[in-house]
């Protein structure tokens, strides 16, 4: 028999769905203000946000912490297909109002909200009125503000409704031609996608380390020597992709005997082959 205080969840039949967008960890620089918790959104998502939502019987989807650099296939999906979203816009992070962007371009519904410390959001988005929490997570705070982001949203999502899931902004800038929705790429295809993102990056890091870095004596500013490009981080880096390469070359004429040249394995291999040739260039 299973037990009565079982607390496992269970979603709803045709309960509607609200995905987050909010920062996924504080910036650096921002932690003193945030008692170096680097991990502060993260409660502020299960502690207030997620409870307020549940109140009203909306099913909670967090922002992913995979892949945080990659704008990636499952949260354009949950930006499009979501029946609501919530945009938290606290410290102002560039992916927030990127994905904030894309909410707005196929011209759905949007409740947006803030922490006290977030004093100043862009002038064109005043139109909507945006809701402010105490960032300081106390239990007294986080208690009031459930309470208080529950009625927001409430009220919220009974405009969504009665402008059919229509974006405010919508209306107040006379848009007319919302943007095509697209399917995002979900699963192996996407995976090697970012991937290969990530590889470019570091290879770009890598070449940005090697270029002479300027070296400051005084008042005065003088070029130092180039950075060793083999330096032992980039050779532990390079030694890495070196034997990855390695390996894919010798499954390559299989990969694409058995799969086709486009397969995503296939270009898995070619992808670090050609990182791989980068870095000894």
């Amino acid at each position: 028999m299973a037990k009565a205080d079982s607390k496992t969840e269970t979603k709803q039949v045709g309960q509607k769905k609200c995905f987050v967008i909010m920062p996924i960890s504080v910036p650096e620089h921002l932690l003193p203000l945030y008692d170096n918790n680097p991990k502060h959104f993260s409660v502020v998502f299960e502690d207030m946000i997620k409870p307020a939502l549940e109140t009203l019987n909306l099913e909670a989807i967090p922002p992913s912490a995979t892949a945080a650099d990659v704008i990636h296939g499952e949260i354009i999906k949950n930006i499009q297909e979501s029946d609501y979203v919530i945009c938290d816009m606290s410290s102002l992070n560039a992916n927030v109002f990127f994905e904030l962007g894309m909410r707005t371009a196929v011209n759905k519904s949007v409740i947006l909200i803030k922490d006290d410390l977030t004093s100043k959001i862009p002038f064109d988005l005043a139109p909507i009125n945006t809701f402010t929490y105490n960032s300081k997570l106390t239990y007294r705070n986080v208690k009031q503000d459930v309470t208080n982001l529950t009625d927001h949203c409430k009220v919220s999502i009974h405009k969504s409704d009665k402008q059919d899931g229509k974006n405010a902004l919508w209306h107040y800038f006379g848009l007319t031609v919302p943007a095509p929705v697209v399917q995002g790429m979900i699963g192996e295809k996407a995976d090697i996608e970012r991937l290969e993102i990530k590889l470019d990056a570091v290879m770009g890091e890598i070449r940005r380390q090697s270029q002479p870095q300027p070296l400051r004596y005084g008042g005065g500013i003088t070029l130092g020597a180039p950075v060793n490009p083999m330096n032992p981080l980039n050779e532990s880096i390079f030694g890495s992709v070196n034997s990855a390469s390695d390996s894919f070359k010798g499954i390559t004429s299989t990969l694409n005997d058995t799969k086709g040249e486009n397969s995503a394995a296939a270009h898995l291999a070619k992808i670090l082959i050609r990182t791989n040739e980068t870095g000894r260039k």
